[in-house]
């Protein structure tokens, strides 16, 4: 593909793409550094020994004991002392019932990702927000309908 006829198209992200191939393969992979400072703060090159640096940090890291062992404890005590409840009748749910409001569909909507795979529903991002757009059309004429026909019988 021509570069200047992508760039006049208003995709730009093929532009882009035909630019990113340009590179020389080799230079598009991520170097890893095989570096890193040890426990004394020494910089350490060796392969094997930086493999077994990352290792034990990420051990350390997803192993951590502590602070799930206070965790635990803290929230025990919170259901103890009857700040939590742990009897789901106790719970109130009530929020959850009330009809879903304009701004928490706004919310929704304008947190969407463009250009990622559609969920359940199969509606892609790009097609929500005109659906979001026209149901704000279609709830604005059934205002309209019912305010013109409450006036006609008053």
């Amino acid at each position: 593909m021509d570069l200047l006829t992508e760039l006049e198209k208003p995709n730009s992200r093929d532009f882009w793409k035909q630019i990113g191939k340009i590179r020389i393969s080799n230079d598009r992979r991520d170097q890893i550094p095989w570096e890193v400072i040890d426990d004394t703060g020494e910089v350490i090159m060796d392969k094997e020994c930086v493999l077994q640096k990352w290792k034990t940090d990420y051990q350390t890291l997803f192993n951590d004991q502590t602070d799930s062992m206070l965790y635990d404890e803290c929230h025990l005590d919170r259901i103890k002392k009857g700040e939590i409840s742990s009897d789901p009748e106790l719970v109130d749910t009530s929020c959850l019932n009330e009809p879903i409001t304009r701004c928490e569909v706004e919310k929704a909507v304008s947190r969407l990702k463009l250009r990622k795979a559609a969920g359940i529903d199969n509606i892609p991002a790009e097609n929500a927000e005109l659906q979001y757009e026209l149901s704000i059309l279609v709830h604005n004429m059934i205002r309209r309908r019912r305010a013109l026909k409450s006036n006609l019988h008053s």
